[in-house]
This record gives structure tokens, C-alpha cells and sequence, in this order.
């Protein structure tokens, strides 16, 4: 096979099973956690474990793109390449932190000494982490589409859309 075929195929295992492989099982998660949990054991030794498969999948991912040689020539394709690999890691990020967060959830489940601070920071990391590997992963996507031909090059170059999300709604009118 040759080396854009197996960034193709990494790209696809990428965006087809480990985001949503991650999304699954934190979706999972925030389900069994709204739910009143007064008699009920929770299993974050699960969650963990699924987490750090998913950071075991992305290591191997960026031990696989890390041995691809991709010729001097192809500067699209050494830029996928490293582009790629900090999507990887920044999700590894965030499956670390997810980690991080389960593992004070079990502790204070098995009624383990642990300080509110350290579970407010735990989850603002998870969510920091989150957020930091989406915008990875945006970049990963507009680079790949870039790649692969979908996209012009001065795609990369441009500058996302800001939203209008911080626009006071609209007064009531009073009866």
C-alpha cells in the first residue's frame, strides 16, 4: 500500500471510530450520571478502561504515521502528516483527562478522600481537553480535505467565521 493510502486509511479509522468511539462512551457516561446514583454503583473502571484504550489506538496511530515516508516533494502531505499527529495527541489529551476525571468520580464513589477543587479542575480539564481536541480535529478535516483535492490550498489560510452566538436576544415586548 502505498503512503497516501494508508494516511487515507488512518484518517478514516480517525474520524470513523476513535472520535466516535470517544463520543459514544462520554455520552454514555453524562446518561448514567444525570441519573439519581444514590444506591446504584456507577462502573468508572470502565469508562477508564475504554479511555485508555482510545489513547492506546491513537499512540499506535502515531507510531503508524510517524514510520510513513512521504516524499520531500509532497509538502501537502508532510503537513497532513504533522497536522495529523496533533490531533492525535491532543486527543490523547482528552482521554487522559477524561481519565483523570473518572478516576476522582471512583474515588469518591468508594468514599475515598477527595477535595471539590480537585474534581472542579479535573472537569474543567476534561472540558479544556475537549475542546482543544476539536479544534485539532477541525484542523485535521480542512487539511485532509485539502489533501485529498476537495478544498483549495488557500483554504488552509483563511480565517474560521466568527459566529454571532453573542448577540443579546431580543427585548419582550411587554403587554
Amino acid at each position: 500500500m502505498d503512503y497516501q493510502e494508508r494516511i487515507k486509511e488512518l484518517a478514516t479509522k480517525f474520524f470513523m471510530e476513535l472520535l466516535p468511539g470517544y463520543q459514544n462512551v462520554a455520552a454514555e457516561f453524562m446518561k448514567k450520571g444525570r441519573k439519581l446514583n444514590l444506591f446504584r454503583k456507577v462502573d468508572y473502571v470502565g469508562y477508564i478502561d475504554s479511555l485508555k484504550g482510545f489513547q492506546g489506538e491513537a499512540d499506535e496511530m502515531i507510531r503508524e504515521l510517524t514510520d510513513i515516508e512521504i516524499p520531500e516533494e509532497d509538502v501537502k502531505g508532510e503537513n497532513l502528516a504533522e497536522t495529523f499527529i496533533e490531533a492525535l495527541e491532543e486527543y490523547q489529551k482528552m482521554c487522559e483527562r477524561g481519565v483523570r476525571f473518572n478516576e476522582l468520580q471512583d474515588q469518591k464513589q468508594n468514599h475515598q478522600p477527595i477535595s471539590m477543587e480537585d474534581v472542579r479542575l479535573a472537569l474543567q480539564g476534561m472540558q479544556l481537553g475537549a475542546r482543544s481536541a476539536g479544534a485539532a480535529a477541525e484542523k485535521l478535516d480542512l487539511t485532509y480535505r485539502v489533501y485529498v483535492g476537495v478544498l483549495p490550498e488557500d483554504a488552509l489560510n483563511q480565517e474560521p467565521e466568527e459566529s454571532d452566538d453573542t448577540e443579546e436576544p431580543d427585548e419582550l415586548e411587554e403587554d
